[in-house]
This record gives C-alpha cells, structure tokens and sequence, in this order.
C-alpha cells in the first residue's frame, strides 16, 4: 500500500512537471512529438510516451515475434503513456488494458 502511494505521488509530480514546450523528432517510422519536462531536481528533459515499437500482437500475430510498427504519416503525439496490457486486478477481479499494448516510454536530456 505504501509503495502504491509513493508511485501515485511520484506520477502526479511528473505531471505537474510538464511544461508547455513541445519538440518533434523524426524516428525510422514517422515524426513523434514529446514534452519537455523538469525532474524533481530541477533538471530539463525531454518525455515521449507511448512511442509504438511492434505492431499490435492480435490475430495471426499472437504469440509471434513482433513485427515492426506501420510508418504513418504526419507527427504522432508521444505526449502521454501508451495503452496497458491487459491484466486481471488480483483484489478486484477486474480485468482491463488491451493487447495492443507494444509502446515505450523514452527519456531524453536532449
């Protein structure tokens, strides 16, 4: 319980951290957008979250190697987390996120 706190605590400052500044970047597969953001000590970098890495694993996919994302055109908002696997909450017995879930969160100084 304690932990959870600290992590929500932790989510919340990031949040707060973010400024108005944005910065594109060209990656293999299309432009991304990301946020500049100040960490608790007061240092600027740069966040682009939910930046696809491998097509959806659904259908003929499943249970495959992960096939490289569809280039798309224009520039991708990596602004904010990509989708959560899909999981069972072990006290709740809900289960959410979805299988389209191959996203990563990158951190930039630069």
């Amino acid at each position: 319980m304690q932990m959870g706190v600290k992590m929500l605590t932790h989510r919340i400052q990031q949040y707060q951290s973010a400024t108005n500044e944005t910065v594109v970047t060209p990656t293999k597969y299309g432009k991304i957008k990301g946020i500049k953001r100040k960490s608790i000590y007061n240092h600027n970098f740069y966040a682009f979250e939910g930046v696809p890495y491998a097509k959806p694993p659904i259908g003929e996919l499943r249970f495959r190697a992960p096939q490289p994302p569809e280039p798309w055109t224009g520039v991708r908002d990596c602004t904010s987390m990509g989708n959560i696997p899909l999981q069972r909450h072990f006290v709740l017995g809900i289960t959410h996120g979805t299988e389209d879930c191959l996203y990563l969160n990158v951190y930039a100084k630069q």
